[in-house]
């Protein structure tokens, strides 16, 4: 008998195992281990306390709660509505991953939208403010940012671009993005990719953008005045090796570019130079878009994995040329921005100097024939800026 009760409880649990996805979907494990359990029990209180030993019968409840402890663990957190606990480490990294990003979209600002001109035909209309929501981060950092940042499902206004059209019309951070031309804004997971695919539509035809936002519980409306910029998305990039590249869409810059590079000079320089090697395509001239988008999809999560690290290595090294080329824009891009133009060959002769820096003077080797380049055209550039007073 002992091994007939013993028989029957393995083969209730191993029915259990094989539909777990099925019990799942249905969101009822709790009311299915329940119900197992109960019949376990109703067995036990026949027949197994007449025929085990108290020890072996404890030794069996141990079998079962642990079973059933780790079917727990294997539910879906969302489906069974248990909260995760935060971790201090995970506060700290979201932080600085939003600080940092800030800090790459403030520096960046005033190279997007003061050489429209030089993007050409890649350019787009924006309104000067970037909304969030809780899902703009992993599933497991959810969470977190409802916490730290007070986000939920709607898109929340994160920063606004100085002197912008959303700062001149009065939008504030923390403002809840309500609606556009009276089209209800996404919410949800996929609000940010609909929210971008909604806008496109509405501001491609149009100077001015009527929206409505809600702060402390009132809904308020404002017309945005719509401000032309190069349309290329600035990117954060996870990893501690020193670069920065293109997908000929994004331009991403990895957190320990960052870290060498303090000032905002020194980091506009760098930006500038993957924005005039975007706006010159020379991306698709190499035909590494793929093997960047890869990489770039790779170091954008912001915990930290090393799937960006080990798709660096298959990014080419620029030809000289383009480098060049790119050198060039990238000064008059500064100009035009209102940084110093010396800025870009020193910070590149700062970048050779590091021995740690081995991916981004590898893929751009700084030669003193670019150097030259470099001076001569900043040198022209004075020169012009004096006559021109």
């Amino acid at each position: 008998m002992n091994l007939i009760l013993v028989h029957v409880a393995l083969v209730a649990l191993v029915a259990l195992e094989k539909n777990k996805v099925m019990i799942l979907s249905k969101g009822s494990a709790l009311t299915s281990i329940a119900l197992v359990m109960r019949k376990i029990i109703a067995a036990k209180s026949i027949s197994l306390q007449r025929f085990f030993c108290v020890h072996q019968y404890h030794y069996l409840k141990l079998i079962f709660l642990g079973f059933f402890c780790s079917l727990l663990q294997a539910c879906s957190s969302s489906m069974l509505q248990f909260e995760r606990p935060t971790s201090n480490n995970t506060n700290e990294e979201l932080t600085r991953y939003v600080a940092n990003q800030e800090k790459l979209y403030r520096i960046a600002a005033p190279l997007l939208v003061k050489n429209a001109p030089l993007c050409k035909s890649a350019t787009r209309h924006i309104m000067g403010f970037t909304a969030k929501n809780q899902h703009s981060y992993s599933s497991e950092l959810a969470q977190t940012a409802n916490k730290l940042f007070k986000l939920d499902d709607r898109l929340q206004v994160v920063s606004i671009l100085e002197g912008g059209g959303a700062e001149r019309a009065g939008i504030r951070r923390g403002d809840i993005f309500l609606k556009a031309q009276n089209q209800t804004i996404p919410t949800g997971i996929s609000a940010e990719t609909e929210t971008a695919r909604l806008l496109s539509t509405l501001m491609s035809h149009s100077a001015n953008l009527p929206i409505s936002i809600e702060r402390n519980r009132l809904i308020y409306n404002f017309n945005i005045p719509l401000t032309l910029a190069c349309a290329f998305n600035i990117e954060l990039g996870n990893s501690d090796v020193i670069h920065a590249f293109n997908d000929g869409r994004r331009i991403l810059v990895t957190r320990g570019m960052l870290e060498v590079l303090s000032s905002d000079g020194e980091l506009a320089s760098i930006i500038a130079r993957e924005l005039a090697h975007s706006a010159l395509k020379h991306t698709a001239t190499l035909q590494v878009t793929a093997s960047a988008a890869l990489a770039i999809d790779g170091l954008i999560p912001v915990l930290r994995n090393n799937a960006g690290d080990a798709a660096i290595k298959d990014l080419k090294v620029m030809p000289s040329n383009l480098d060049q080329a790119a050198d060039r824009v990238a000064i008059a891009m500064l100009v035009r921005a209102g940084y110093e133009p010396e800025q870009l060959p020193l910070t590149l002769q700062k970048l050779a100097a590091i021995k740690s820096n081995e991916k981004y003077t590898a893929a751009h080797p700084l030669t003193n024939e670019r150097l030259k380049l470099m001076q001569d055209v900043i040198l022209q550039i004075r020169q012009k800026s004096s006559v021109g007073k």
